[in-house]
C-alpha cells in the first residue's frame, strides 16, 4: 500500500511514476493470485454447478440426478 500512497502522492519524474505504478501492478497480481490459491486450498478443486431455478417447455423431457453411460462414465466424457 505504501508503494500505491507514494504514487498518489504526485510529484516526481515520468520514469518514477511509471516505475511505482509497474510496481503496484505486480503487487495486485501477487496479491490475487495468493488469494485464488488460498481459496482453492480451503473449497479444494472440485467445482460445482447449483441450478435453482429451471423452466422446462410443454412436451419437454428432463433428466435428473447423476447421467452415467453403460461403461461408468459421464455423458460427454468418453472419448469414442
Amino acid at each position: 500500500m505504501s508503494v500505491l500512497a507514494r504514487l498518489s502522492g504526485g510529484g516526481g519524474s515520468d520514469r518514477r511514476v511509471a516505475a511505482l505504478g509497474s510496481a503496484a501492478t505486480r503487487l495486485l497480481t501477487a496479491f490475487t493470485m495468493q488469494v485464488e490459491v488460498q481459496r482453492r486450498l480451503r473449497r479444494g478443486t472440485e467445482q460445482y454447478v447449483w441450478v435453482e431455478h429451471v423452466l422446462i417447455g410443454e412436451g419437454g423431457q428432463v433428466v435428473i440426478g447423476d447421467v452415467k453411460t453403460r461403461d461408468g462414465d459421464p455423458e460427454g466424457s468418453s472419448s469414442k
